[in-house]
């Protein structure tokens, strides 16, 4: 199918012309890793609406050339049970991913439950049984849960057991479309199934790591440890793993107050009332005295060195002493609001949180190339501006004010001196609930309030929607629900979800829908040109390139029409939302991820008055 041409003028029209469901059975050598070489497609069946026919494809490249050459021709869609898995197969075996649209089961009911409770399951069997159909087949299921590789598995067997997949997907599907129809979801579905062969791509390219500077990361970590654990030791010579030792440290010979709850002034003990001296409890506890102070510094330093080591350096040591690339998997139907999450695989790294400090350690894995990153700026803040109409935060947009200088200076007149730097984690907390702080931090959050007044009666309006209807339904389509709202408490109004409530609508919009959408138009349009230069990972507000230097002119202008131009066609072709308020895109290239200067831009939008 002609993606590209499609994507000019998209409409969720598509999911009524022919489709055809299919399912991989594949070997498990290393399970949900279709880039290990082990690994191969045992058998696939297809059903297709158009004829009604169903067929198994056994093999390998030989029998399987045919059924992509089918896909890739076919003018209508491909329906599949988390398809992300055998888009990744048929891509391992020559699929094109810029030729199909898909319809995801797994996604579309994610989109149903809004923001589902973890207890409602996603796979397939649960979901068979929600539409009243059996769930999956025992044996094979049994079989395949105790790690047995369908390839040493009764044929006979795995073919009924593909079959039956196949047949009850193209069921779901069906009760699907109906129910999307009739609930206005079918928008929102097809934005999510758009970015879905653009994820299993991007999965596939994975991360080069630059050795050099992984070890001087490394290196450094330990030998910050050692110099902490060395200071530690000067203040005490115990075993720091003991709760006993370091209790009698910290209480008797530091002497330290122990915290007490607020109403009845008693200590906050564990279950078994002992003593709590572990790193979280330390830093609240009230320093008074140099080595009190000195403990409480070296202990936070510890903790953040031992996180790094732990959850990432020693992975990414581990990675590049195999000379290997660092792979993720993409979770387009975890989070509550919608946005990717991701899991890592061999090295079990993910892709959405990486501390920032560690960004440069990866680099082009061609030499002379450079690493792009294309990220939204401001994005939730121009969403909010958007979603309340509120004509300050659009001036303070337009006019390019500095929103975390104006949080420093707010900050230090109510008498708390702070630097822009260190305010900019508190600049949008009032956006999302936030009410917490010093008394100089709550006067900023009244302040912000005051000043942006549009976005803040919408999200009280809001609010008052999810209690009265206990549910809140936002412009894309997606719904969120809150069963167990209750009625405001305090004379300030606030309720237990409030925070849930003002953030879910602009995150979702912001990062499941805008720039999902960027970050397709990009990636076909990069196909389309048939350029060298790939993608290598999206994060929430921004997208990843590795560049060839004499396509980066090409890449920026590329960049800019997605996240501008095309998003805002998008938004108003599909979700009858006409952005007026200019969306922002800040592009910096150098030699390695999260390096060189950045260039902001501001992208008119053909909405303004």
């Amino acid at each position: 199918m002609n993606v590209y041409k499609f994507l000019k003028n998209p409409t969720t029209d598509i999911y009524f012309l022919p489709h055809i469901t299919f399912d991989c059975e594949t070997t498990n050598k290393s399970y949900g890793s279709s880039v290990v070489k082990d690994n191969r497609v045992v058998v696939t069946g297809a059903y297709r609406s158009d004829t009604n026919k169903t067929q198994l494809i056994h093999g390998g490249m030989a029998a399987l050339a045919s059924f992509i050459e089918q896909l890739e021709l076919f003018e209508g869609f491909l329906v599949g049970q988390n398809i992300k898995f055998d888009l990744r197969w048929m891509q391992r075996y020559g699929l094109d991913l810029s030729k199909v649209v898909v319809w995801d089961t797994m996604i579309a009911e994610h989109v149903f439950y809004g923001n589902r409770p973890s207890s409602i399951p996603l796979h397939l069997g649960a979901i068979a049984k929600r539409y009243g159909f059996q769930g999956k087949e025992p044996f094979i299921d049994l079989c395949m849960q105790g790690g047995v590789c369908p390839s040493d598995m009764p044929t006979s067997l795995l073919e009924r057991r593909v079959l039956y997949d196949v047949g009850v997907t193209e069921y779901i599907f069906r009760a699907q479309l109906q129910r999307a129809i009739e609930e206005d979801k079918l928008k929102t579905i097809l934005t999510r199934c758009l970015f879905t062969p653009v994820l299993a791509d991007i999965e596939q390219n994975g991360i080069c790591l630059d050795a050099d500077v992984v070890n001087r990361e490394y290196s450094r970590a330990i030998h910050e440890k050692l110099e902490i654990q060395s200071a530690l030791k000067e203040i005490a010579d115990i075993n720091w793993n003991s709760s006993k030792q370091r209790n009698e440290l910290v209480y008797g010979e530091l002497g330290f107050k122990e915290l007490v709850h607020p109403r009845t002034k008693e200590p906050i003990r564990t279950e078994k009332g002992q003593q709590k001296s572990d790193v979280a409890t330390l830093q609240q506890l009230t320093a008074r005295t140099k080595k009190q102070k000195e403990l409480q510094d070296l202990l936070k330093r510890h903790s953040i060195i031992e996180a790094q080591l732990s959850k990432t350096l020693s992975k990414f040591k581990d990675c590049i002493d195999n000379g290997d690339l660092l792979y993720a998997q993409f979770n387009q139907a975890i989070t509550q609001t919608h946005r990717l999450s991701s899991s890592g695989t061999e090295y079990g790294v993910q892709f959405q949180n990486m501390p920032r400090i560690f960004k440069p350690c990866a680099k082009a894995r061609i030499e002379g190339w450079h690493v792009m990153e294309a990220d939204g700026a401001q994005l939730e803040f121009r969403v909010a501006a958007f979603l309340g109409q509120d004509e300050q935060a659009i001036y303070d947009i337009l006019n390019g004010v500095d929103v975390h200088q104006r949080t420093a200076d707010t900050i230090t007149a109510a008498g708390q001196p702070t630097t822009r730097q260190e305010a900019k984690a508190r600049t949008f907390l009032p956006l999302f609930g936030g009410r917490s702080g010093t008394e100089a931090e709550k006067a900023y959050n009244e302040e912000f309030k005051t000043r942006y007044s549009g976005v803040a009666k919408t999200q009280e309006l809001w609010k008052i929607k999810a209690i009265k209807d206990k549910c809140l339904t936002i412009p894309s389509g997606l719904t969120f629900y809150f069963p167990n709202i209750s009625a405001p408490r305090g004379k300030d109004g606030y309720i237990a979800e409030e925070s849930n409530i003002f953030n879910y609508p602009i995150q979702s919009l912001a990062t499941a829908d805008i720039i999902p959408i960027s970050v397709v138009y990009m990636w076909h349009e990069m196909k389309h040109q048939k350029l060298e230069s790939f993608l290598i990972n999206t994060v929430h507000d921004s997208v990843v390139g590795e560049i060839k230097p004499e396509e980066m002119e090409k890449i920026n202008e590329i960049a800019l029409q997605s996240f501008g131009n095309s998003c805002y066609n998008y938004l108003n072709t599909i979700y009858n939302i006409q952005f007026n308020v200019p969306l922002g895109c800040g592009i910096k290239i150098g030699s390695h991820w999260g390096t060189g200067k950045e260039t902001s831009y501001t992208l008119e939008t053909p909405y303004r008055n």
